[in-house]
């Protein structure tokens, strides 16, 4: 199971420095627990997102966006203060749908949204050119929201 799913190193990096600079992280995949869980701590990313939602949470998959609203919830941000990091069309679409601005991993998955990506609500940062930087930068500074444009951070 653990081998089945690639940990980016670019990402990593990212998590640790949103973390570092207070934001509150989750991971929501549309994954069993059992994977979440595995995937986290052979990582040893457990620190970084104490919060989880699974598939089984929801008990509807991305593009619904009720995995993204269920892990806003219980980290009590609103979704439009929320970025997503998606690899996926459907966590793109998800994204979107939930009301969050979303940074994604590759041209496909942002090709879901293309007026969300034309209007700067999404942000196409693909794993071979990721800069970690730059991709704290838009976040940190809310380029991306959607809505109201408060200052509560969470990722």
């Amino acid at each position: 199971m653990r081998e089945s799913v690639k940990v980016y190193p670019h990402m990593v990096v990212l998590a640790r420095h949103l973390r570092r600079s207070g934001f509150e992280l989750a991971v929501a995949p549309g994954s069993s627990r059992a994977v979440i869980d595995a995937v986290v701590a052979s990582a040893s990313l457990s620190d970084l997102f104490p919060e989880k939602v699974s598939a089984e949470d929801v008990g509807r998959g991305k593009p619904d966006p009720t995995v993204f609203q269920k892990a806003s919830c219980r980290l009590s941000v609103s979704p439009e203060e929320r970025t997503v990091v998606e690899d996926a069309a459907a966590g793109v679409e998800a994204a979107v749908r939930a009301g969050m601005s979303c940074v994604a991993v590759t041209s496909q998955a942002a090709e879901a949204r293309p007026f969300a990506l034309r209007a700067g609500h999404v942000l196409l940062a693909e794993h071979d050119n990721f800069d970690d930087a730059d991709v704290f930068g838009w976040i940190r500074s809310g380029s991306g929201r959607m809505a109201a444009r408060r200052g509560t951070r969470g990722l």
